[in-house]
């Protein structure tokens, strides 16, 4: 791996007034986004009347757990849904780029300085949905969301649209853009490799099963300029987020890979697992590991170094979009707050991500604060092994039936292990969370994932139903003495050992402190717990696995509506599996399969009501992210918050001019 240089060392808004941005299905003009003041319209696919639902599953068997057995009907639902709730900023929104001031800048030289990534690398398949900010500023997508307000605009993708079905999503590409390091024009033909690369079934990305196999994203290339994009396993609606920046097919240069395959595709590796897919040329990897992967953002590959962190450097020639302000970015991984903040104190660095209780001492010493533009991740807890879905196929492996262990208190059939789960969940101080941990920022959530707010997503697609407040008390609210009782009813008047394992992932740097705080009030209603600290990525293997049924864990939620929440999270197809039923399951391939929002609504909310009234998991808080910046070298940072790993559009980063 070649390195240019050596590394030189190992505002508050939780009143949220929440709007709608709808997102854009065909649209063109401008790249350079501003903060748009109409929404786009809707695509014809979302505005049909009749729902079409694909042909229905087998007959399944009910869930462990109580549910609700058919989807209650929608009330009201909008004929495109929007993926985030907006938040006011304390400044006005600009209505273009701003432009350029006089002077010169105090430094050329960004850094950036982050708490530890769950996992680090060069590569796309590295690293996690939630590591994905490590490459962002040499990273464009097909499409992108818009930084002030989350709608979608174009960005490699100049305009697209749906088929009637939902299945075929056709794109036109932008002409004349070129990857780094000299690798000629960026074509279909590099999406369909990035596509191939990306879902190869070794890649260890967040989404690439998502592509890989449901709805499965099969590439047909239609000139050098436009690909229609075939799902091959069911319809999809919102294929445009998906395949945006908010989730994201990361996009590299086929021409790159192709330098280890001197005979072309006839050395292509391909895989028995996906033979809908060509292939690509995995022996041109050294390459891309000694180069640097050549993409098509503002900035290129410069260095990169383990447990220390990445350089970035500005691209050659003028870029498409934006006109960055730095040479370079530099991010370094610095596990501890506190020394990030000596850091930014001694001015070594110029953003850092801190601690929502050290802030105040960064404002004292003349730094200032930069929160995302709207909420943008759930802190919550998640019980372990709540296998009760009696799914079994090589679809859903490695989870078969046989993941369940009924004699783990938290997950026990019916009524015993939900009055443990209310037990713990009434033990928790979650105010005292709030103001001690989170500086008083932040709402609560009311189920893991969620945003807890009719008007966020686009109202009623949020999945939140208003009348779980009504119930939040008795099966949510604090009570140290009721939840002892609880735990004597259930049958463990002397507790149990709770084993908790512990880490860090972006966006909340307090994560290891909550833990800390809600093992501590579980021991005062007589469990006996145990922390486990460990890395992420090796936790990620586990619940990856199904095997997560010896621990409680903590864990961060992107804000978004239920589609990616429950399919991802809730799904026992899926990787996370935070709580699988058939219920759940039968809801989500309902919702999934039907060509009409309104129908899909009603089925949402069937499985949001089933994860609330069930105490499924242990919601905390929803927050915006933020950094603290050195105002005098940073001048502006707006970013929108709640994908790609929260720290996106490093490139709009606005330097002080003198």
């Amino acid at each position: 791996m070649r390195r240019k240089r050596i590394f030189r060392w190992p505002i508050i808004f939780t009143a949220m007034t929440l709007l709608t941005a709808l997102f854009i299905v065909g649209c063109g003009g401008a790249a350079e986004e501003a903060a748009p003041s109409q929404p786009a319209s809707a695509p014809a696919a979302a505005q049909q009347e009749a729902p079409t639902e694909a042909p229905a599953p087998q007959q399944q068997e009910q869930p462990a757990a109580a549910a609700t057995a058919a989807p209650p009907p929608a009330t009201s639902a909008p004929t495109r849904p929007s993926f985030v709730g907006t938040t006011p900023v304390a400044q006005p929104e600009p209505t273009a780029e701003t432009t350029a001031s006089a002077g010169e800048l105090k430094t050329k030289d960004l850094v950036f300085l982050f708490s530890q990534q769950t996992r680090q690398g060069v590569m796309d398949c590295d690293v996690t949905g939630s590591a994905t900010s490590q490459h962002r500023p040499s990273h464009e997508f097909l499409i992108d969301a818009n930084r002030y307000n989350g709608s979608l605009e174009p960005q490699l993708a100049t305009d697209w649209s749906v088929s009637e079905d939902g299945r075929t999503w056709n794109f036109k590409l932008r002409e004349g853009v070129n990857f780094h390091f000299g690798y000629g024009e960026f074509t279909a033909h590099d999406v369909v490799n990035s596509l191939n690369y990306y879902t190869n079934p070794v890649c260890g990305a967040s989404y690439s099963d998502y592509f890989r196999t449901n709805p499965q994203a099969l590439p047909e290339v239609i000139s050098d300029h436009e690909i229609n994009i075939v799902m091959g396993a069911r319809p999809e609606l919102i294929f445009d987020y998906w395949i945006s920046g908010y989730r994201g097919l990361p996009m590299t240069s086929k021409a790159q890979w192709d330098t280890g395959c001197p005979n072309g595709s006839a050395e292509y590796e391909s895989f028995a697992e996906v033979p809908h897919l060509e292939g690509y040329c995995s022996a041109g990897e050294p390459t891309l590991l000694e180069e640097g992967p050549a993409r098509l953002g503002p900035y290129q590959f410069a260095e990169f170094e383990k447990g220390i962190g990445w350089v970035w450097e500005r691209a050659p020639g003028e870029h498409y979009r934006v006109d960055p302000d730095w040479d370079t970015i530099e991010i370094k991984i610095i596990e501890e707050a506190s020394t990030r903040l000596a850091a930014m104190l001694a001015r070594e660095a110029h953003v850092a991500t801190i601690d929502r209780a050290l802030v105040g001492e960064a404002l004292d010493a003349g730094l200032d604060l930069a929160p995302s533009q709207v909420v943008a991740v759930n802190s919550m807890m998640v019980f372990g092994g709540m296998y009760y879905a009696t799914k079994e196929g090589p679809e859903f492996a490695p989870y078969s039936a046989a993941s369940y262990d009924p004699t783990v208190p938290w997950a026990a059939p019916g009524d015993t292990g939900k009055m443990v789960r209310m037990a713990m969940n009434k033990a928790i101080d979650r105010d005292s969370i709030r103001e001690n941990i989170f500086d008083g920022q932040g709402a609560e959530g009311r189920v893991a994932g969620l945003i807890p707010s009719a008007e966020a997503f686009g109202g009623e697609y949020a999945g939140y139903n208003p009348e779980w407040e009504e119930s939040w008390e008795e099966l949510y609210g604090f009570d140290p003495e009721r939840a002892k009782e609880l735990l004597t009813e259930a049958g463990y008047p002397n507790g149990f050992n709770v084993p908790i394992i512990s880490y860090t992932m972006s966006g909340l740097p307090e994560m290891k402190d909550y833990v800390v705080a809600i093992a501590a009030m579980w021991e005062n209603i007589g469990l006996t717990t145990e922390i486990r600290e460990m890395e992420f990525s090796q936790w990620r293997q586990e619940y990856r696995g199904a095997t997560t049924t010896c621990c409680i864990y903590p864990f961060r939620g992107y804000a978004e509506p239920p589609h990616p929440t429950i399919h991802f999270a809730y799904s026992p197809e899926r990787f996370m599996r935070f709580y699988v039923s058939d219920t759940v399951w039968q809801n989500t391939y309902n919702a999934l399969n039907s060509l009409n929002f309104e129908e899909q609504l009603g089925h949402w909310h069937a499985a949001t009501d089933e994860l609330f009234y069930e105490v499924a998991s242990i919601p905390l808080h929803t927050l915006s992210v933020q950094v603290v910046i050195d105002p005098e070298v940073v001048e502006e940072y707006i970013y929108l918050g709640p994908y790609g790993g929260q720290f996106t559009d490093l490139e709009h980063i606005k330097g002080v001019r003198y």
